[in-house]
């Protein structure tokens, strides 16, 4: 398999996976049914911001009211929601946009893990068998469901910086094994 045919595989096993989970959670996850408290609290977060509330402000004072609780987020994870929100705000209301943010940017995210994955699984099981590496990457559905539509919170992005640390340490671990 070559490297093209590689990167097409990557892709259409997201394209899969990303199909299953429109399906399958796709209905519940437009009407916040399959969300958590941590999905609901980033689309706040956002929603907050897009307000007004300062970059460095993460209080939230619908918590503990009046004082607030200060949040132990990071607004990086904020900056594709609401991204995605402002470019629809001529079209949508911001709670809109912020609803149709919440069902695109974890398939997204999920792409990006899936690359992650691919790269160190190609180098430690060779071009011939790393499909299966990413057969093992989709088959933890605890995995997967961290990318489903609606799931905004910085699970998914923890399984990537993950993911991509353990990539790292395995390129160089190679790289001392090629000297």
């Amino acid at each position: 398999m070559s490297a093209t045919e590689y990167r097409k595989l990557v892709f259409i096993v997201w394209l899969v996976v990303v199909a299953s989970m429109a399906a399958i959670w796709g209905g519940n996850a437009w009407r916040g049914i399959s969300w958590d408290t941590d999905d609901f609290m980033r689309l706040i977060q956002v929603r907050d911001w897009l307000a007004g509330q300062g970059w460095s402000d993460l209080t939230q004072y619908r918590l503990n009211p009046p004082a607030g609780t200060p949040m132990h987020w990071s607004r990086l994870p904020d900056l594709p929601l609401a991204a995605i929100a402002l470019a629809l705000s001529p079209l949508l209301a911001v709670n809109d946009g912020l609803a149709i943010a919440a069902m695109v940017v974890p398939p997204l995210y999920f792409l990006l893990f899936v690359i992650v994955y691919a790269l160190p699984a190609r180098m430690m099981l060779g071009m011939a068998r790393s499909p299966i590496g990413l057969l093992v990457a989709i088959s933890g559905s605890a995995t997967v469901a961290q990318y489903a539509p609606g799931r905004v919170d910085h699970h998914g992005l923890q399984l990537i910086m993950i993911m991509a640390a353990i990539a790292l340490l395995l390129f160089g671990l190679a790289r001392l094994r090629w000297r």
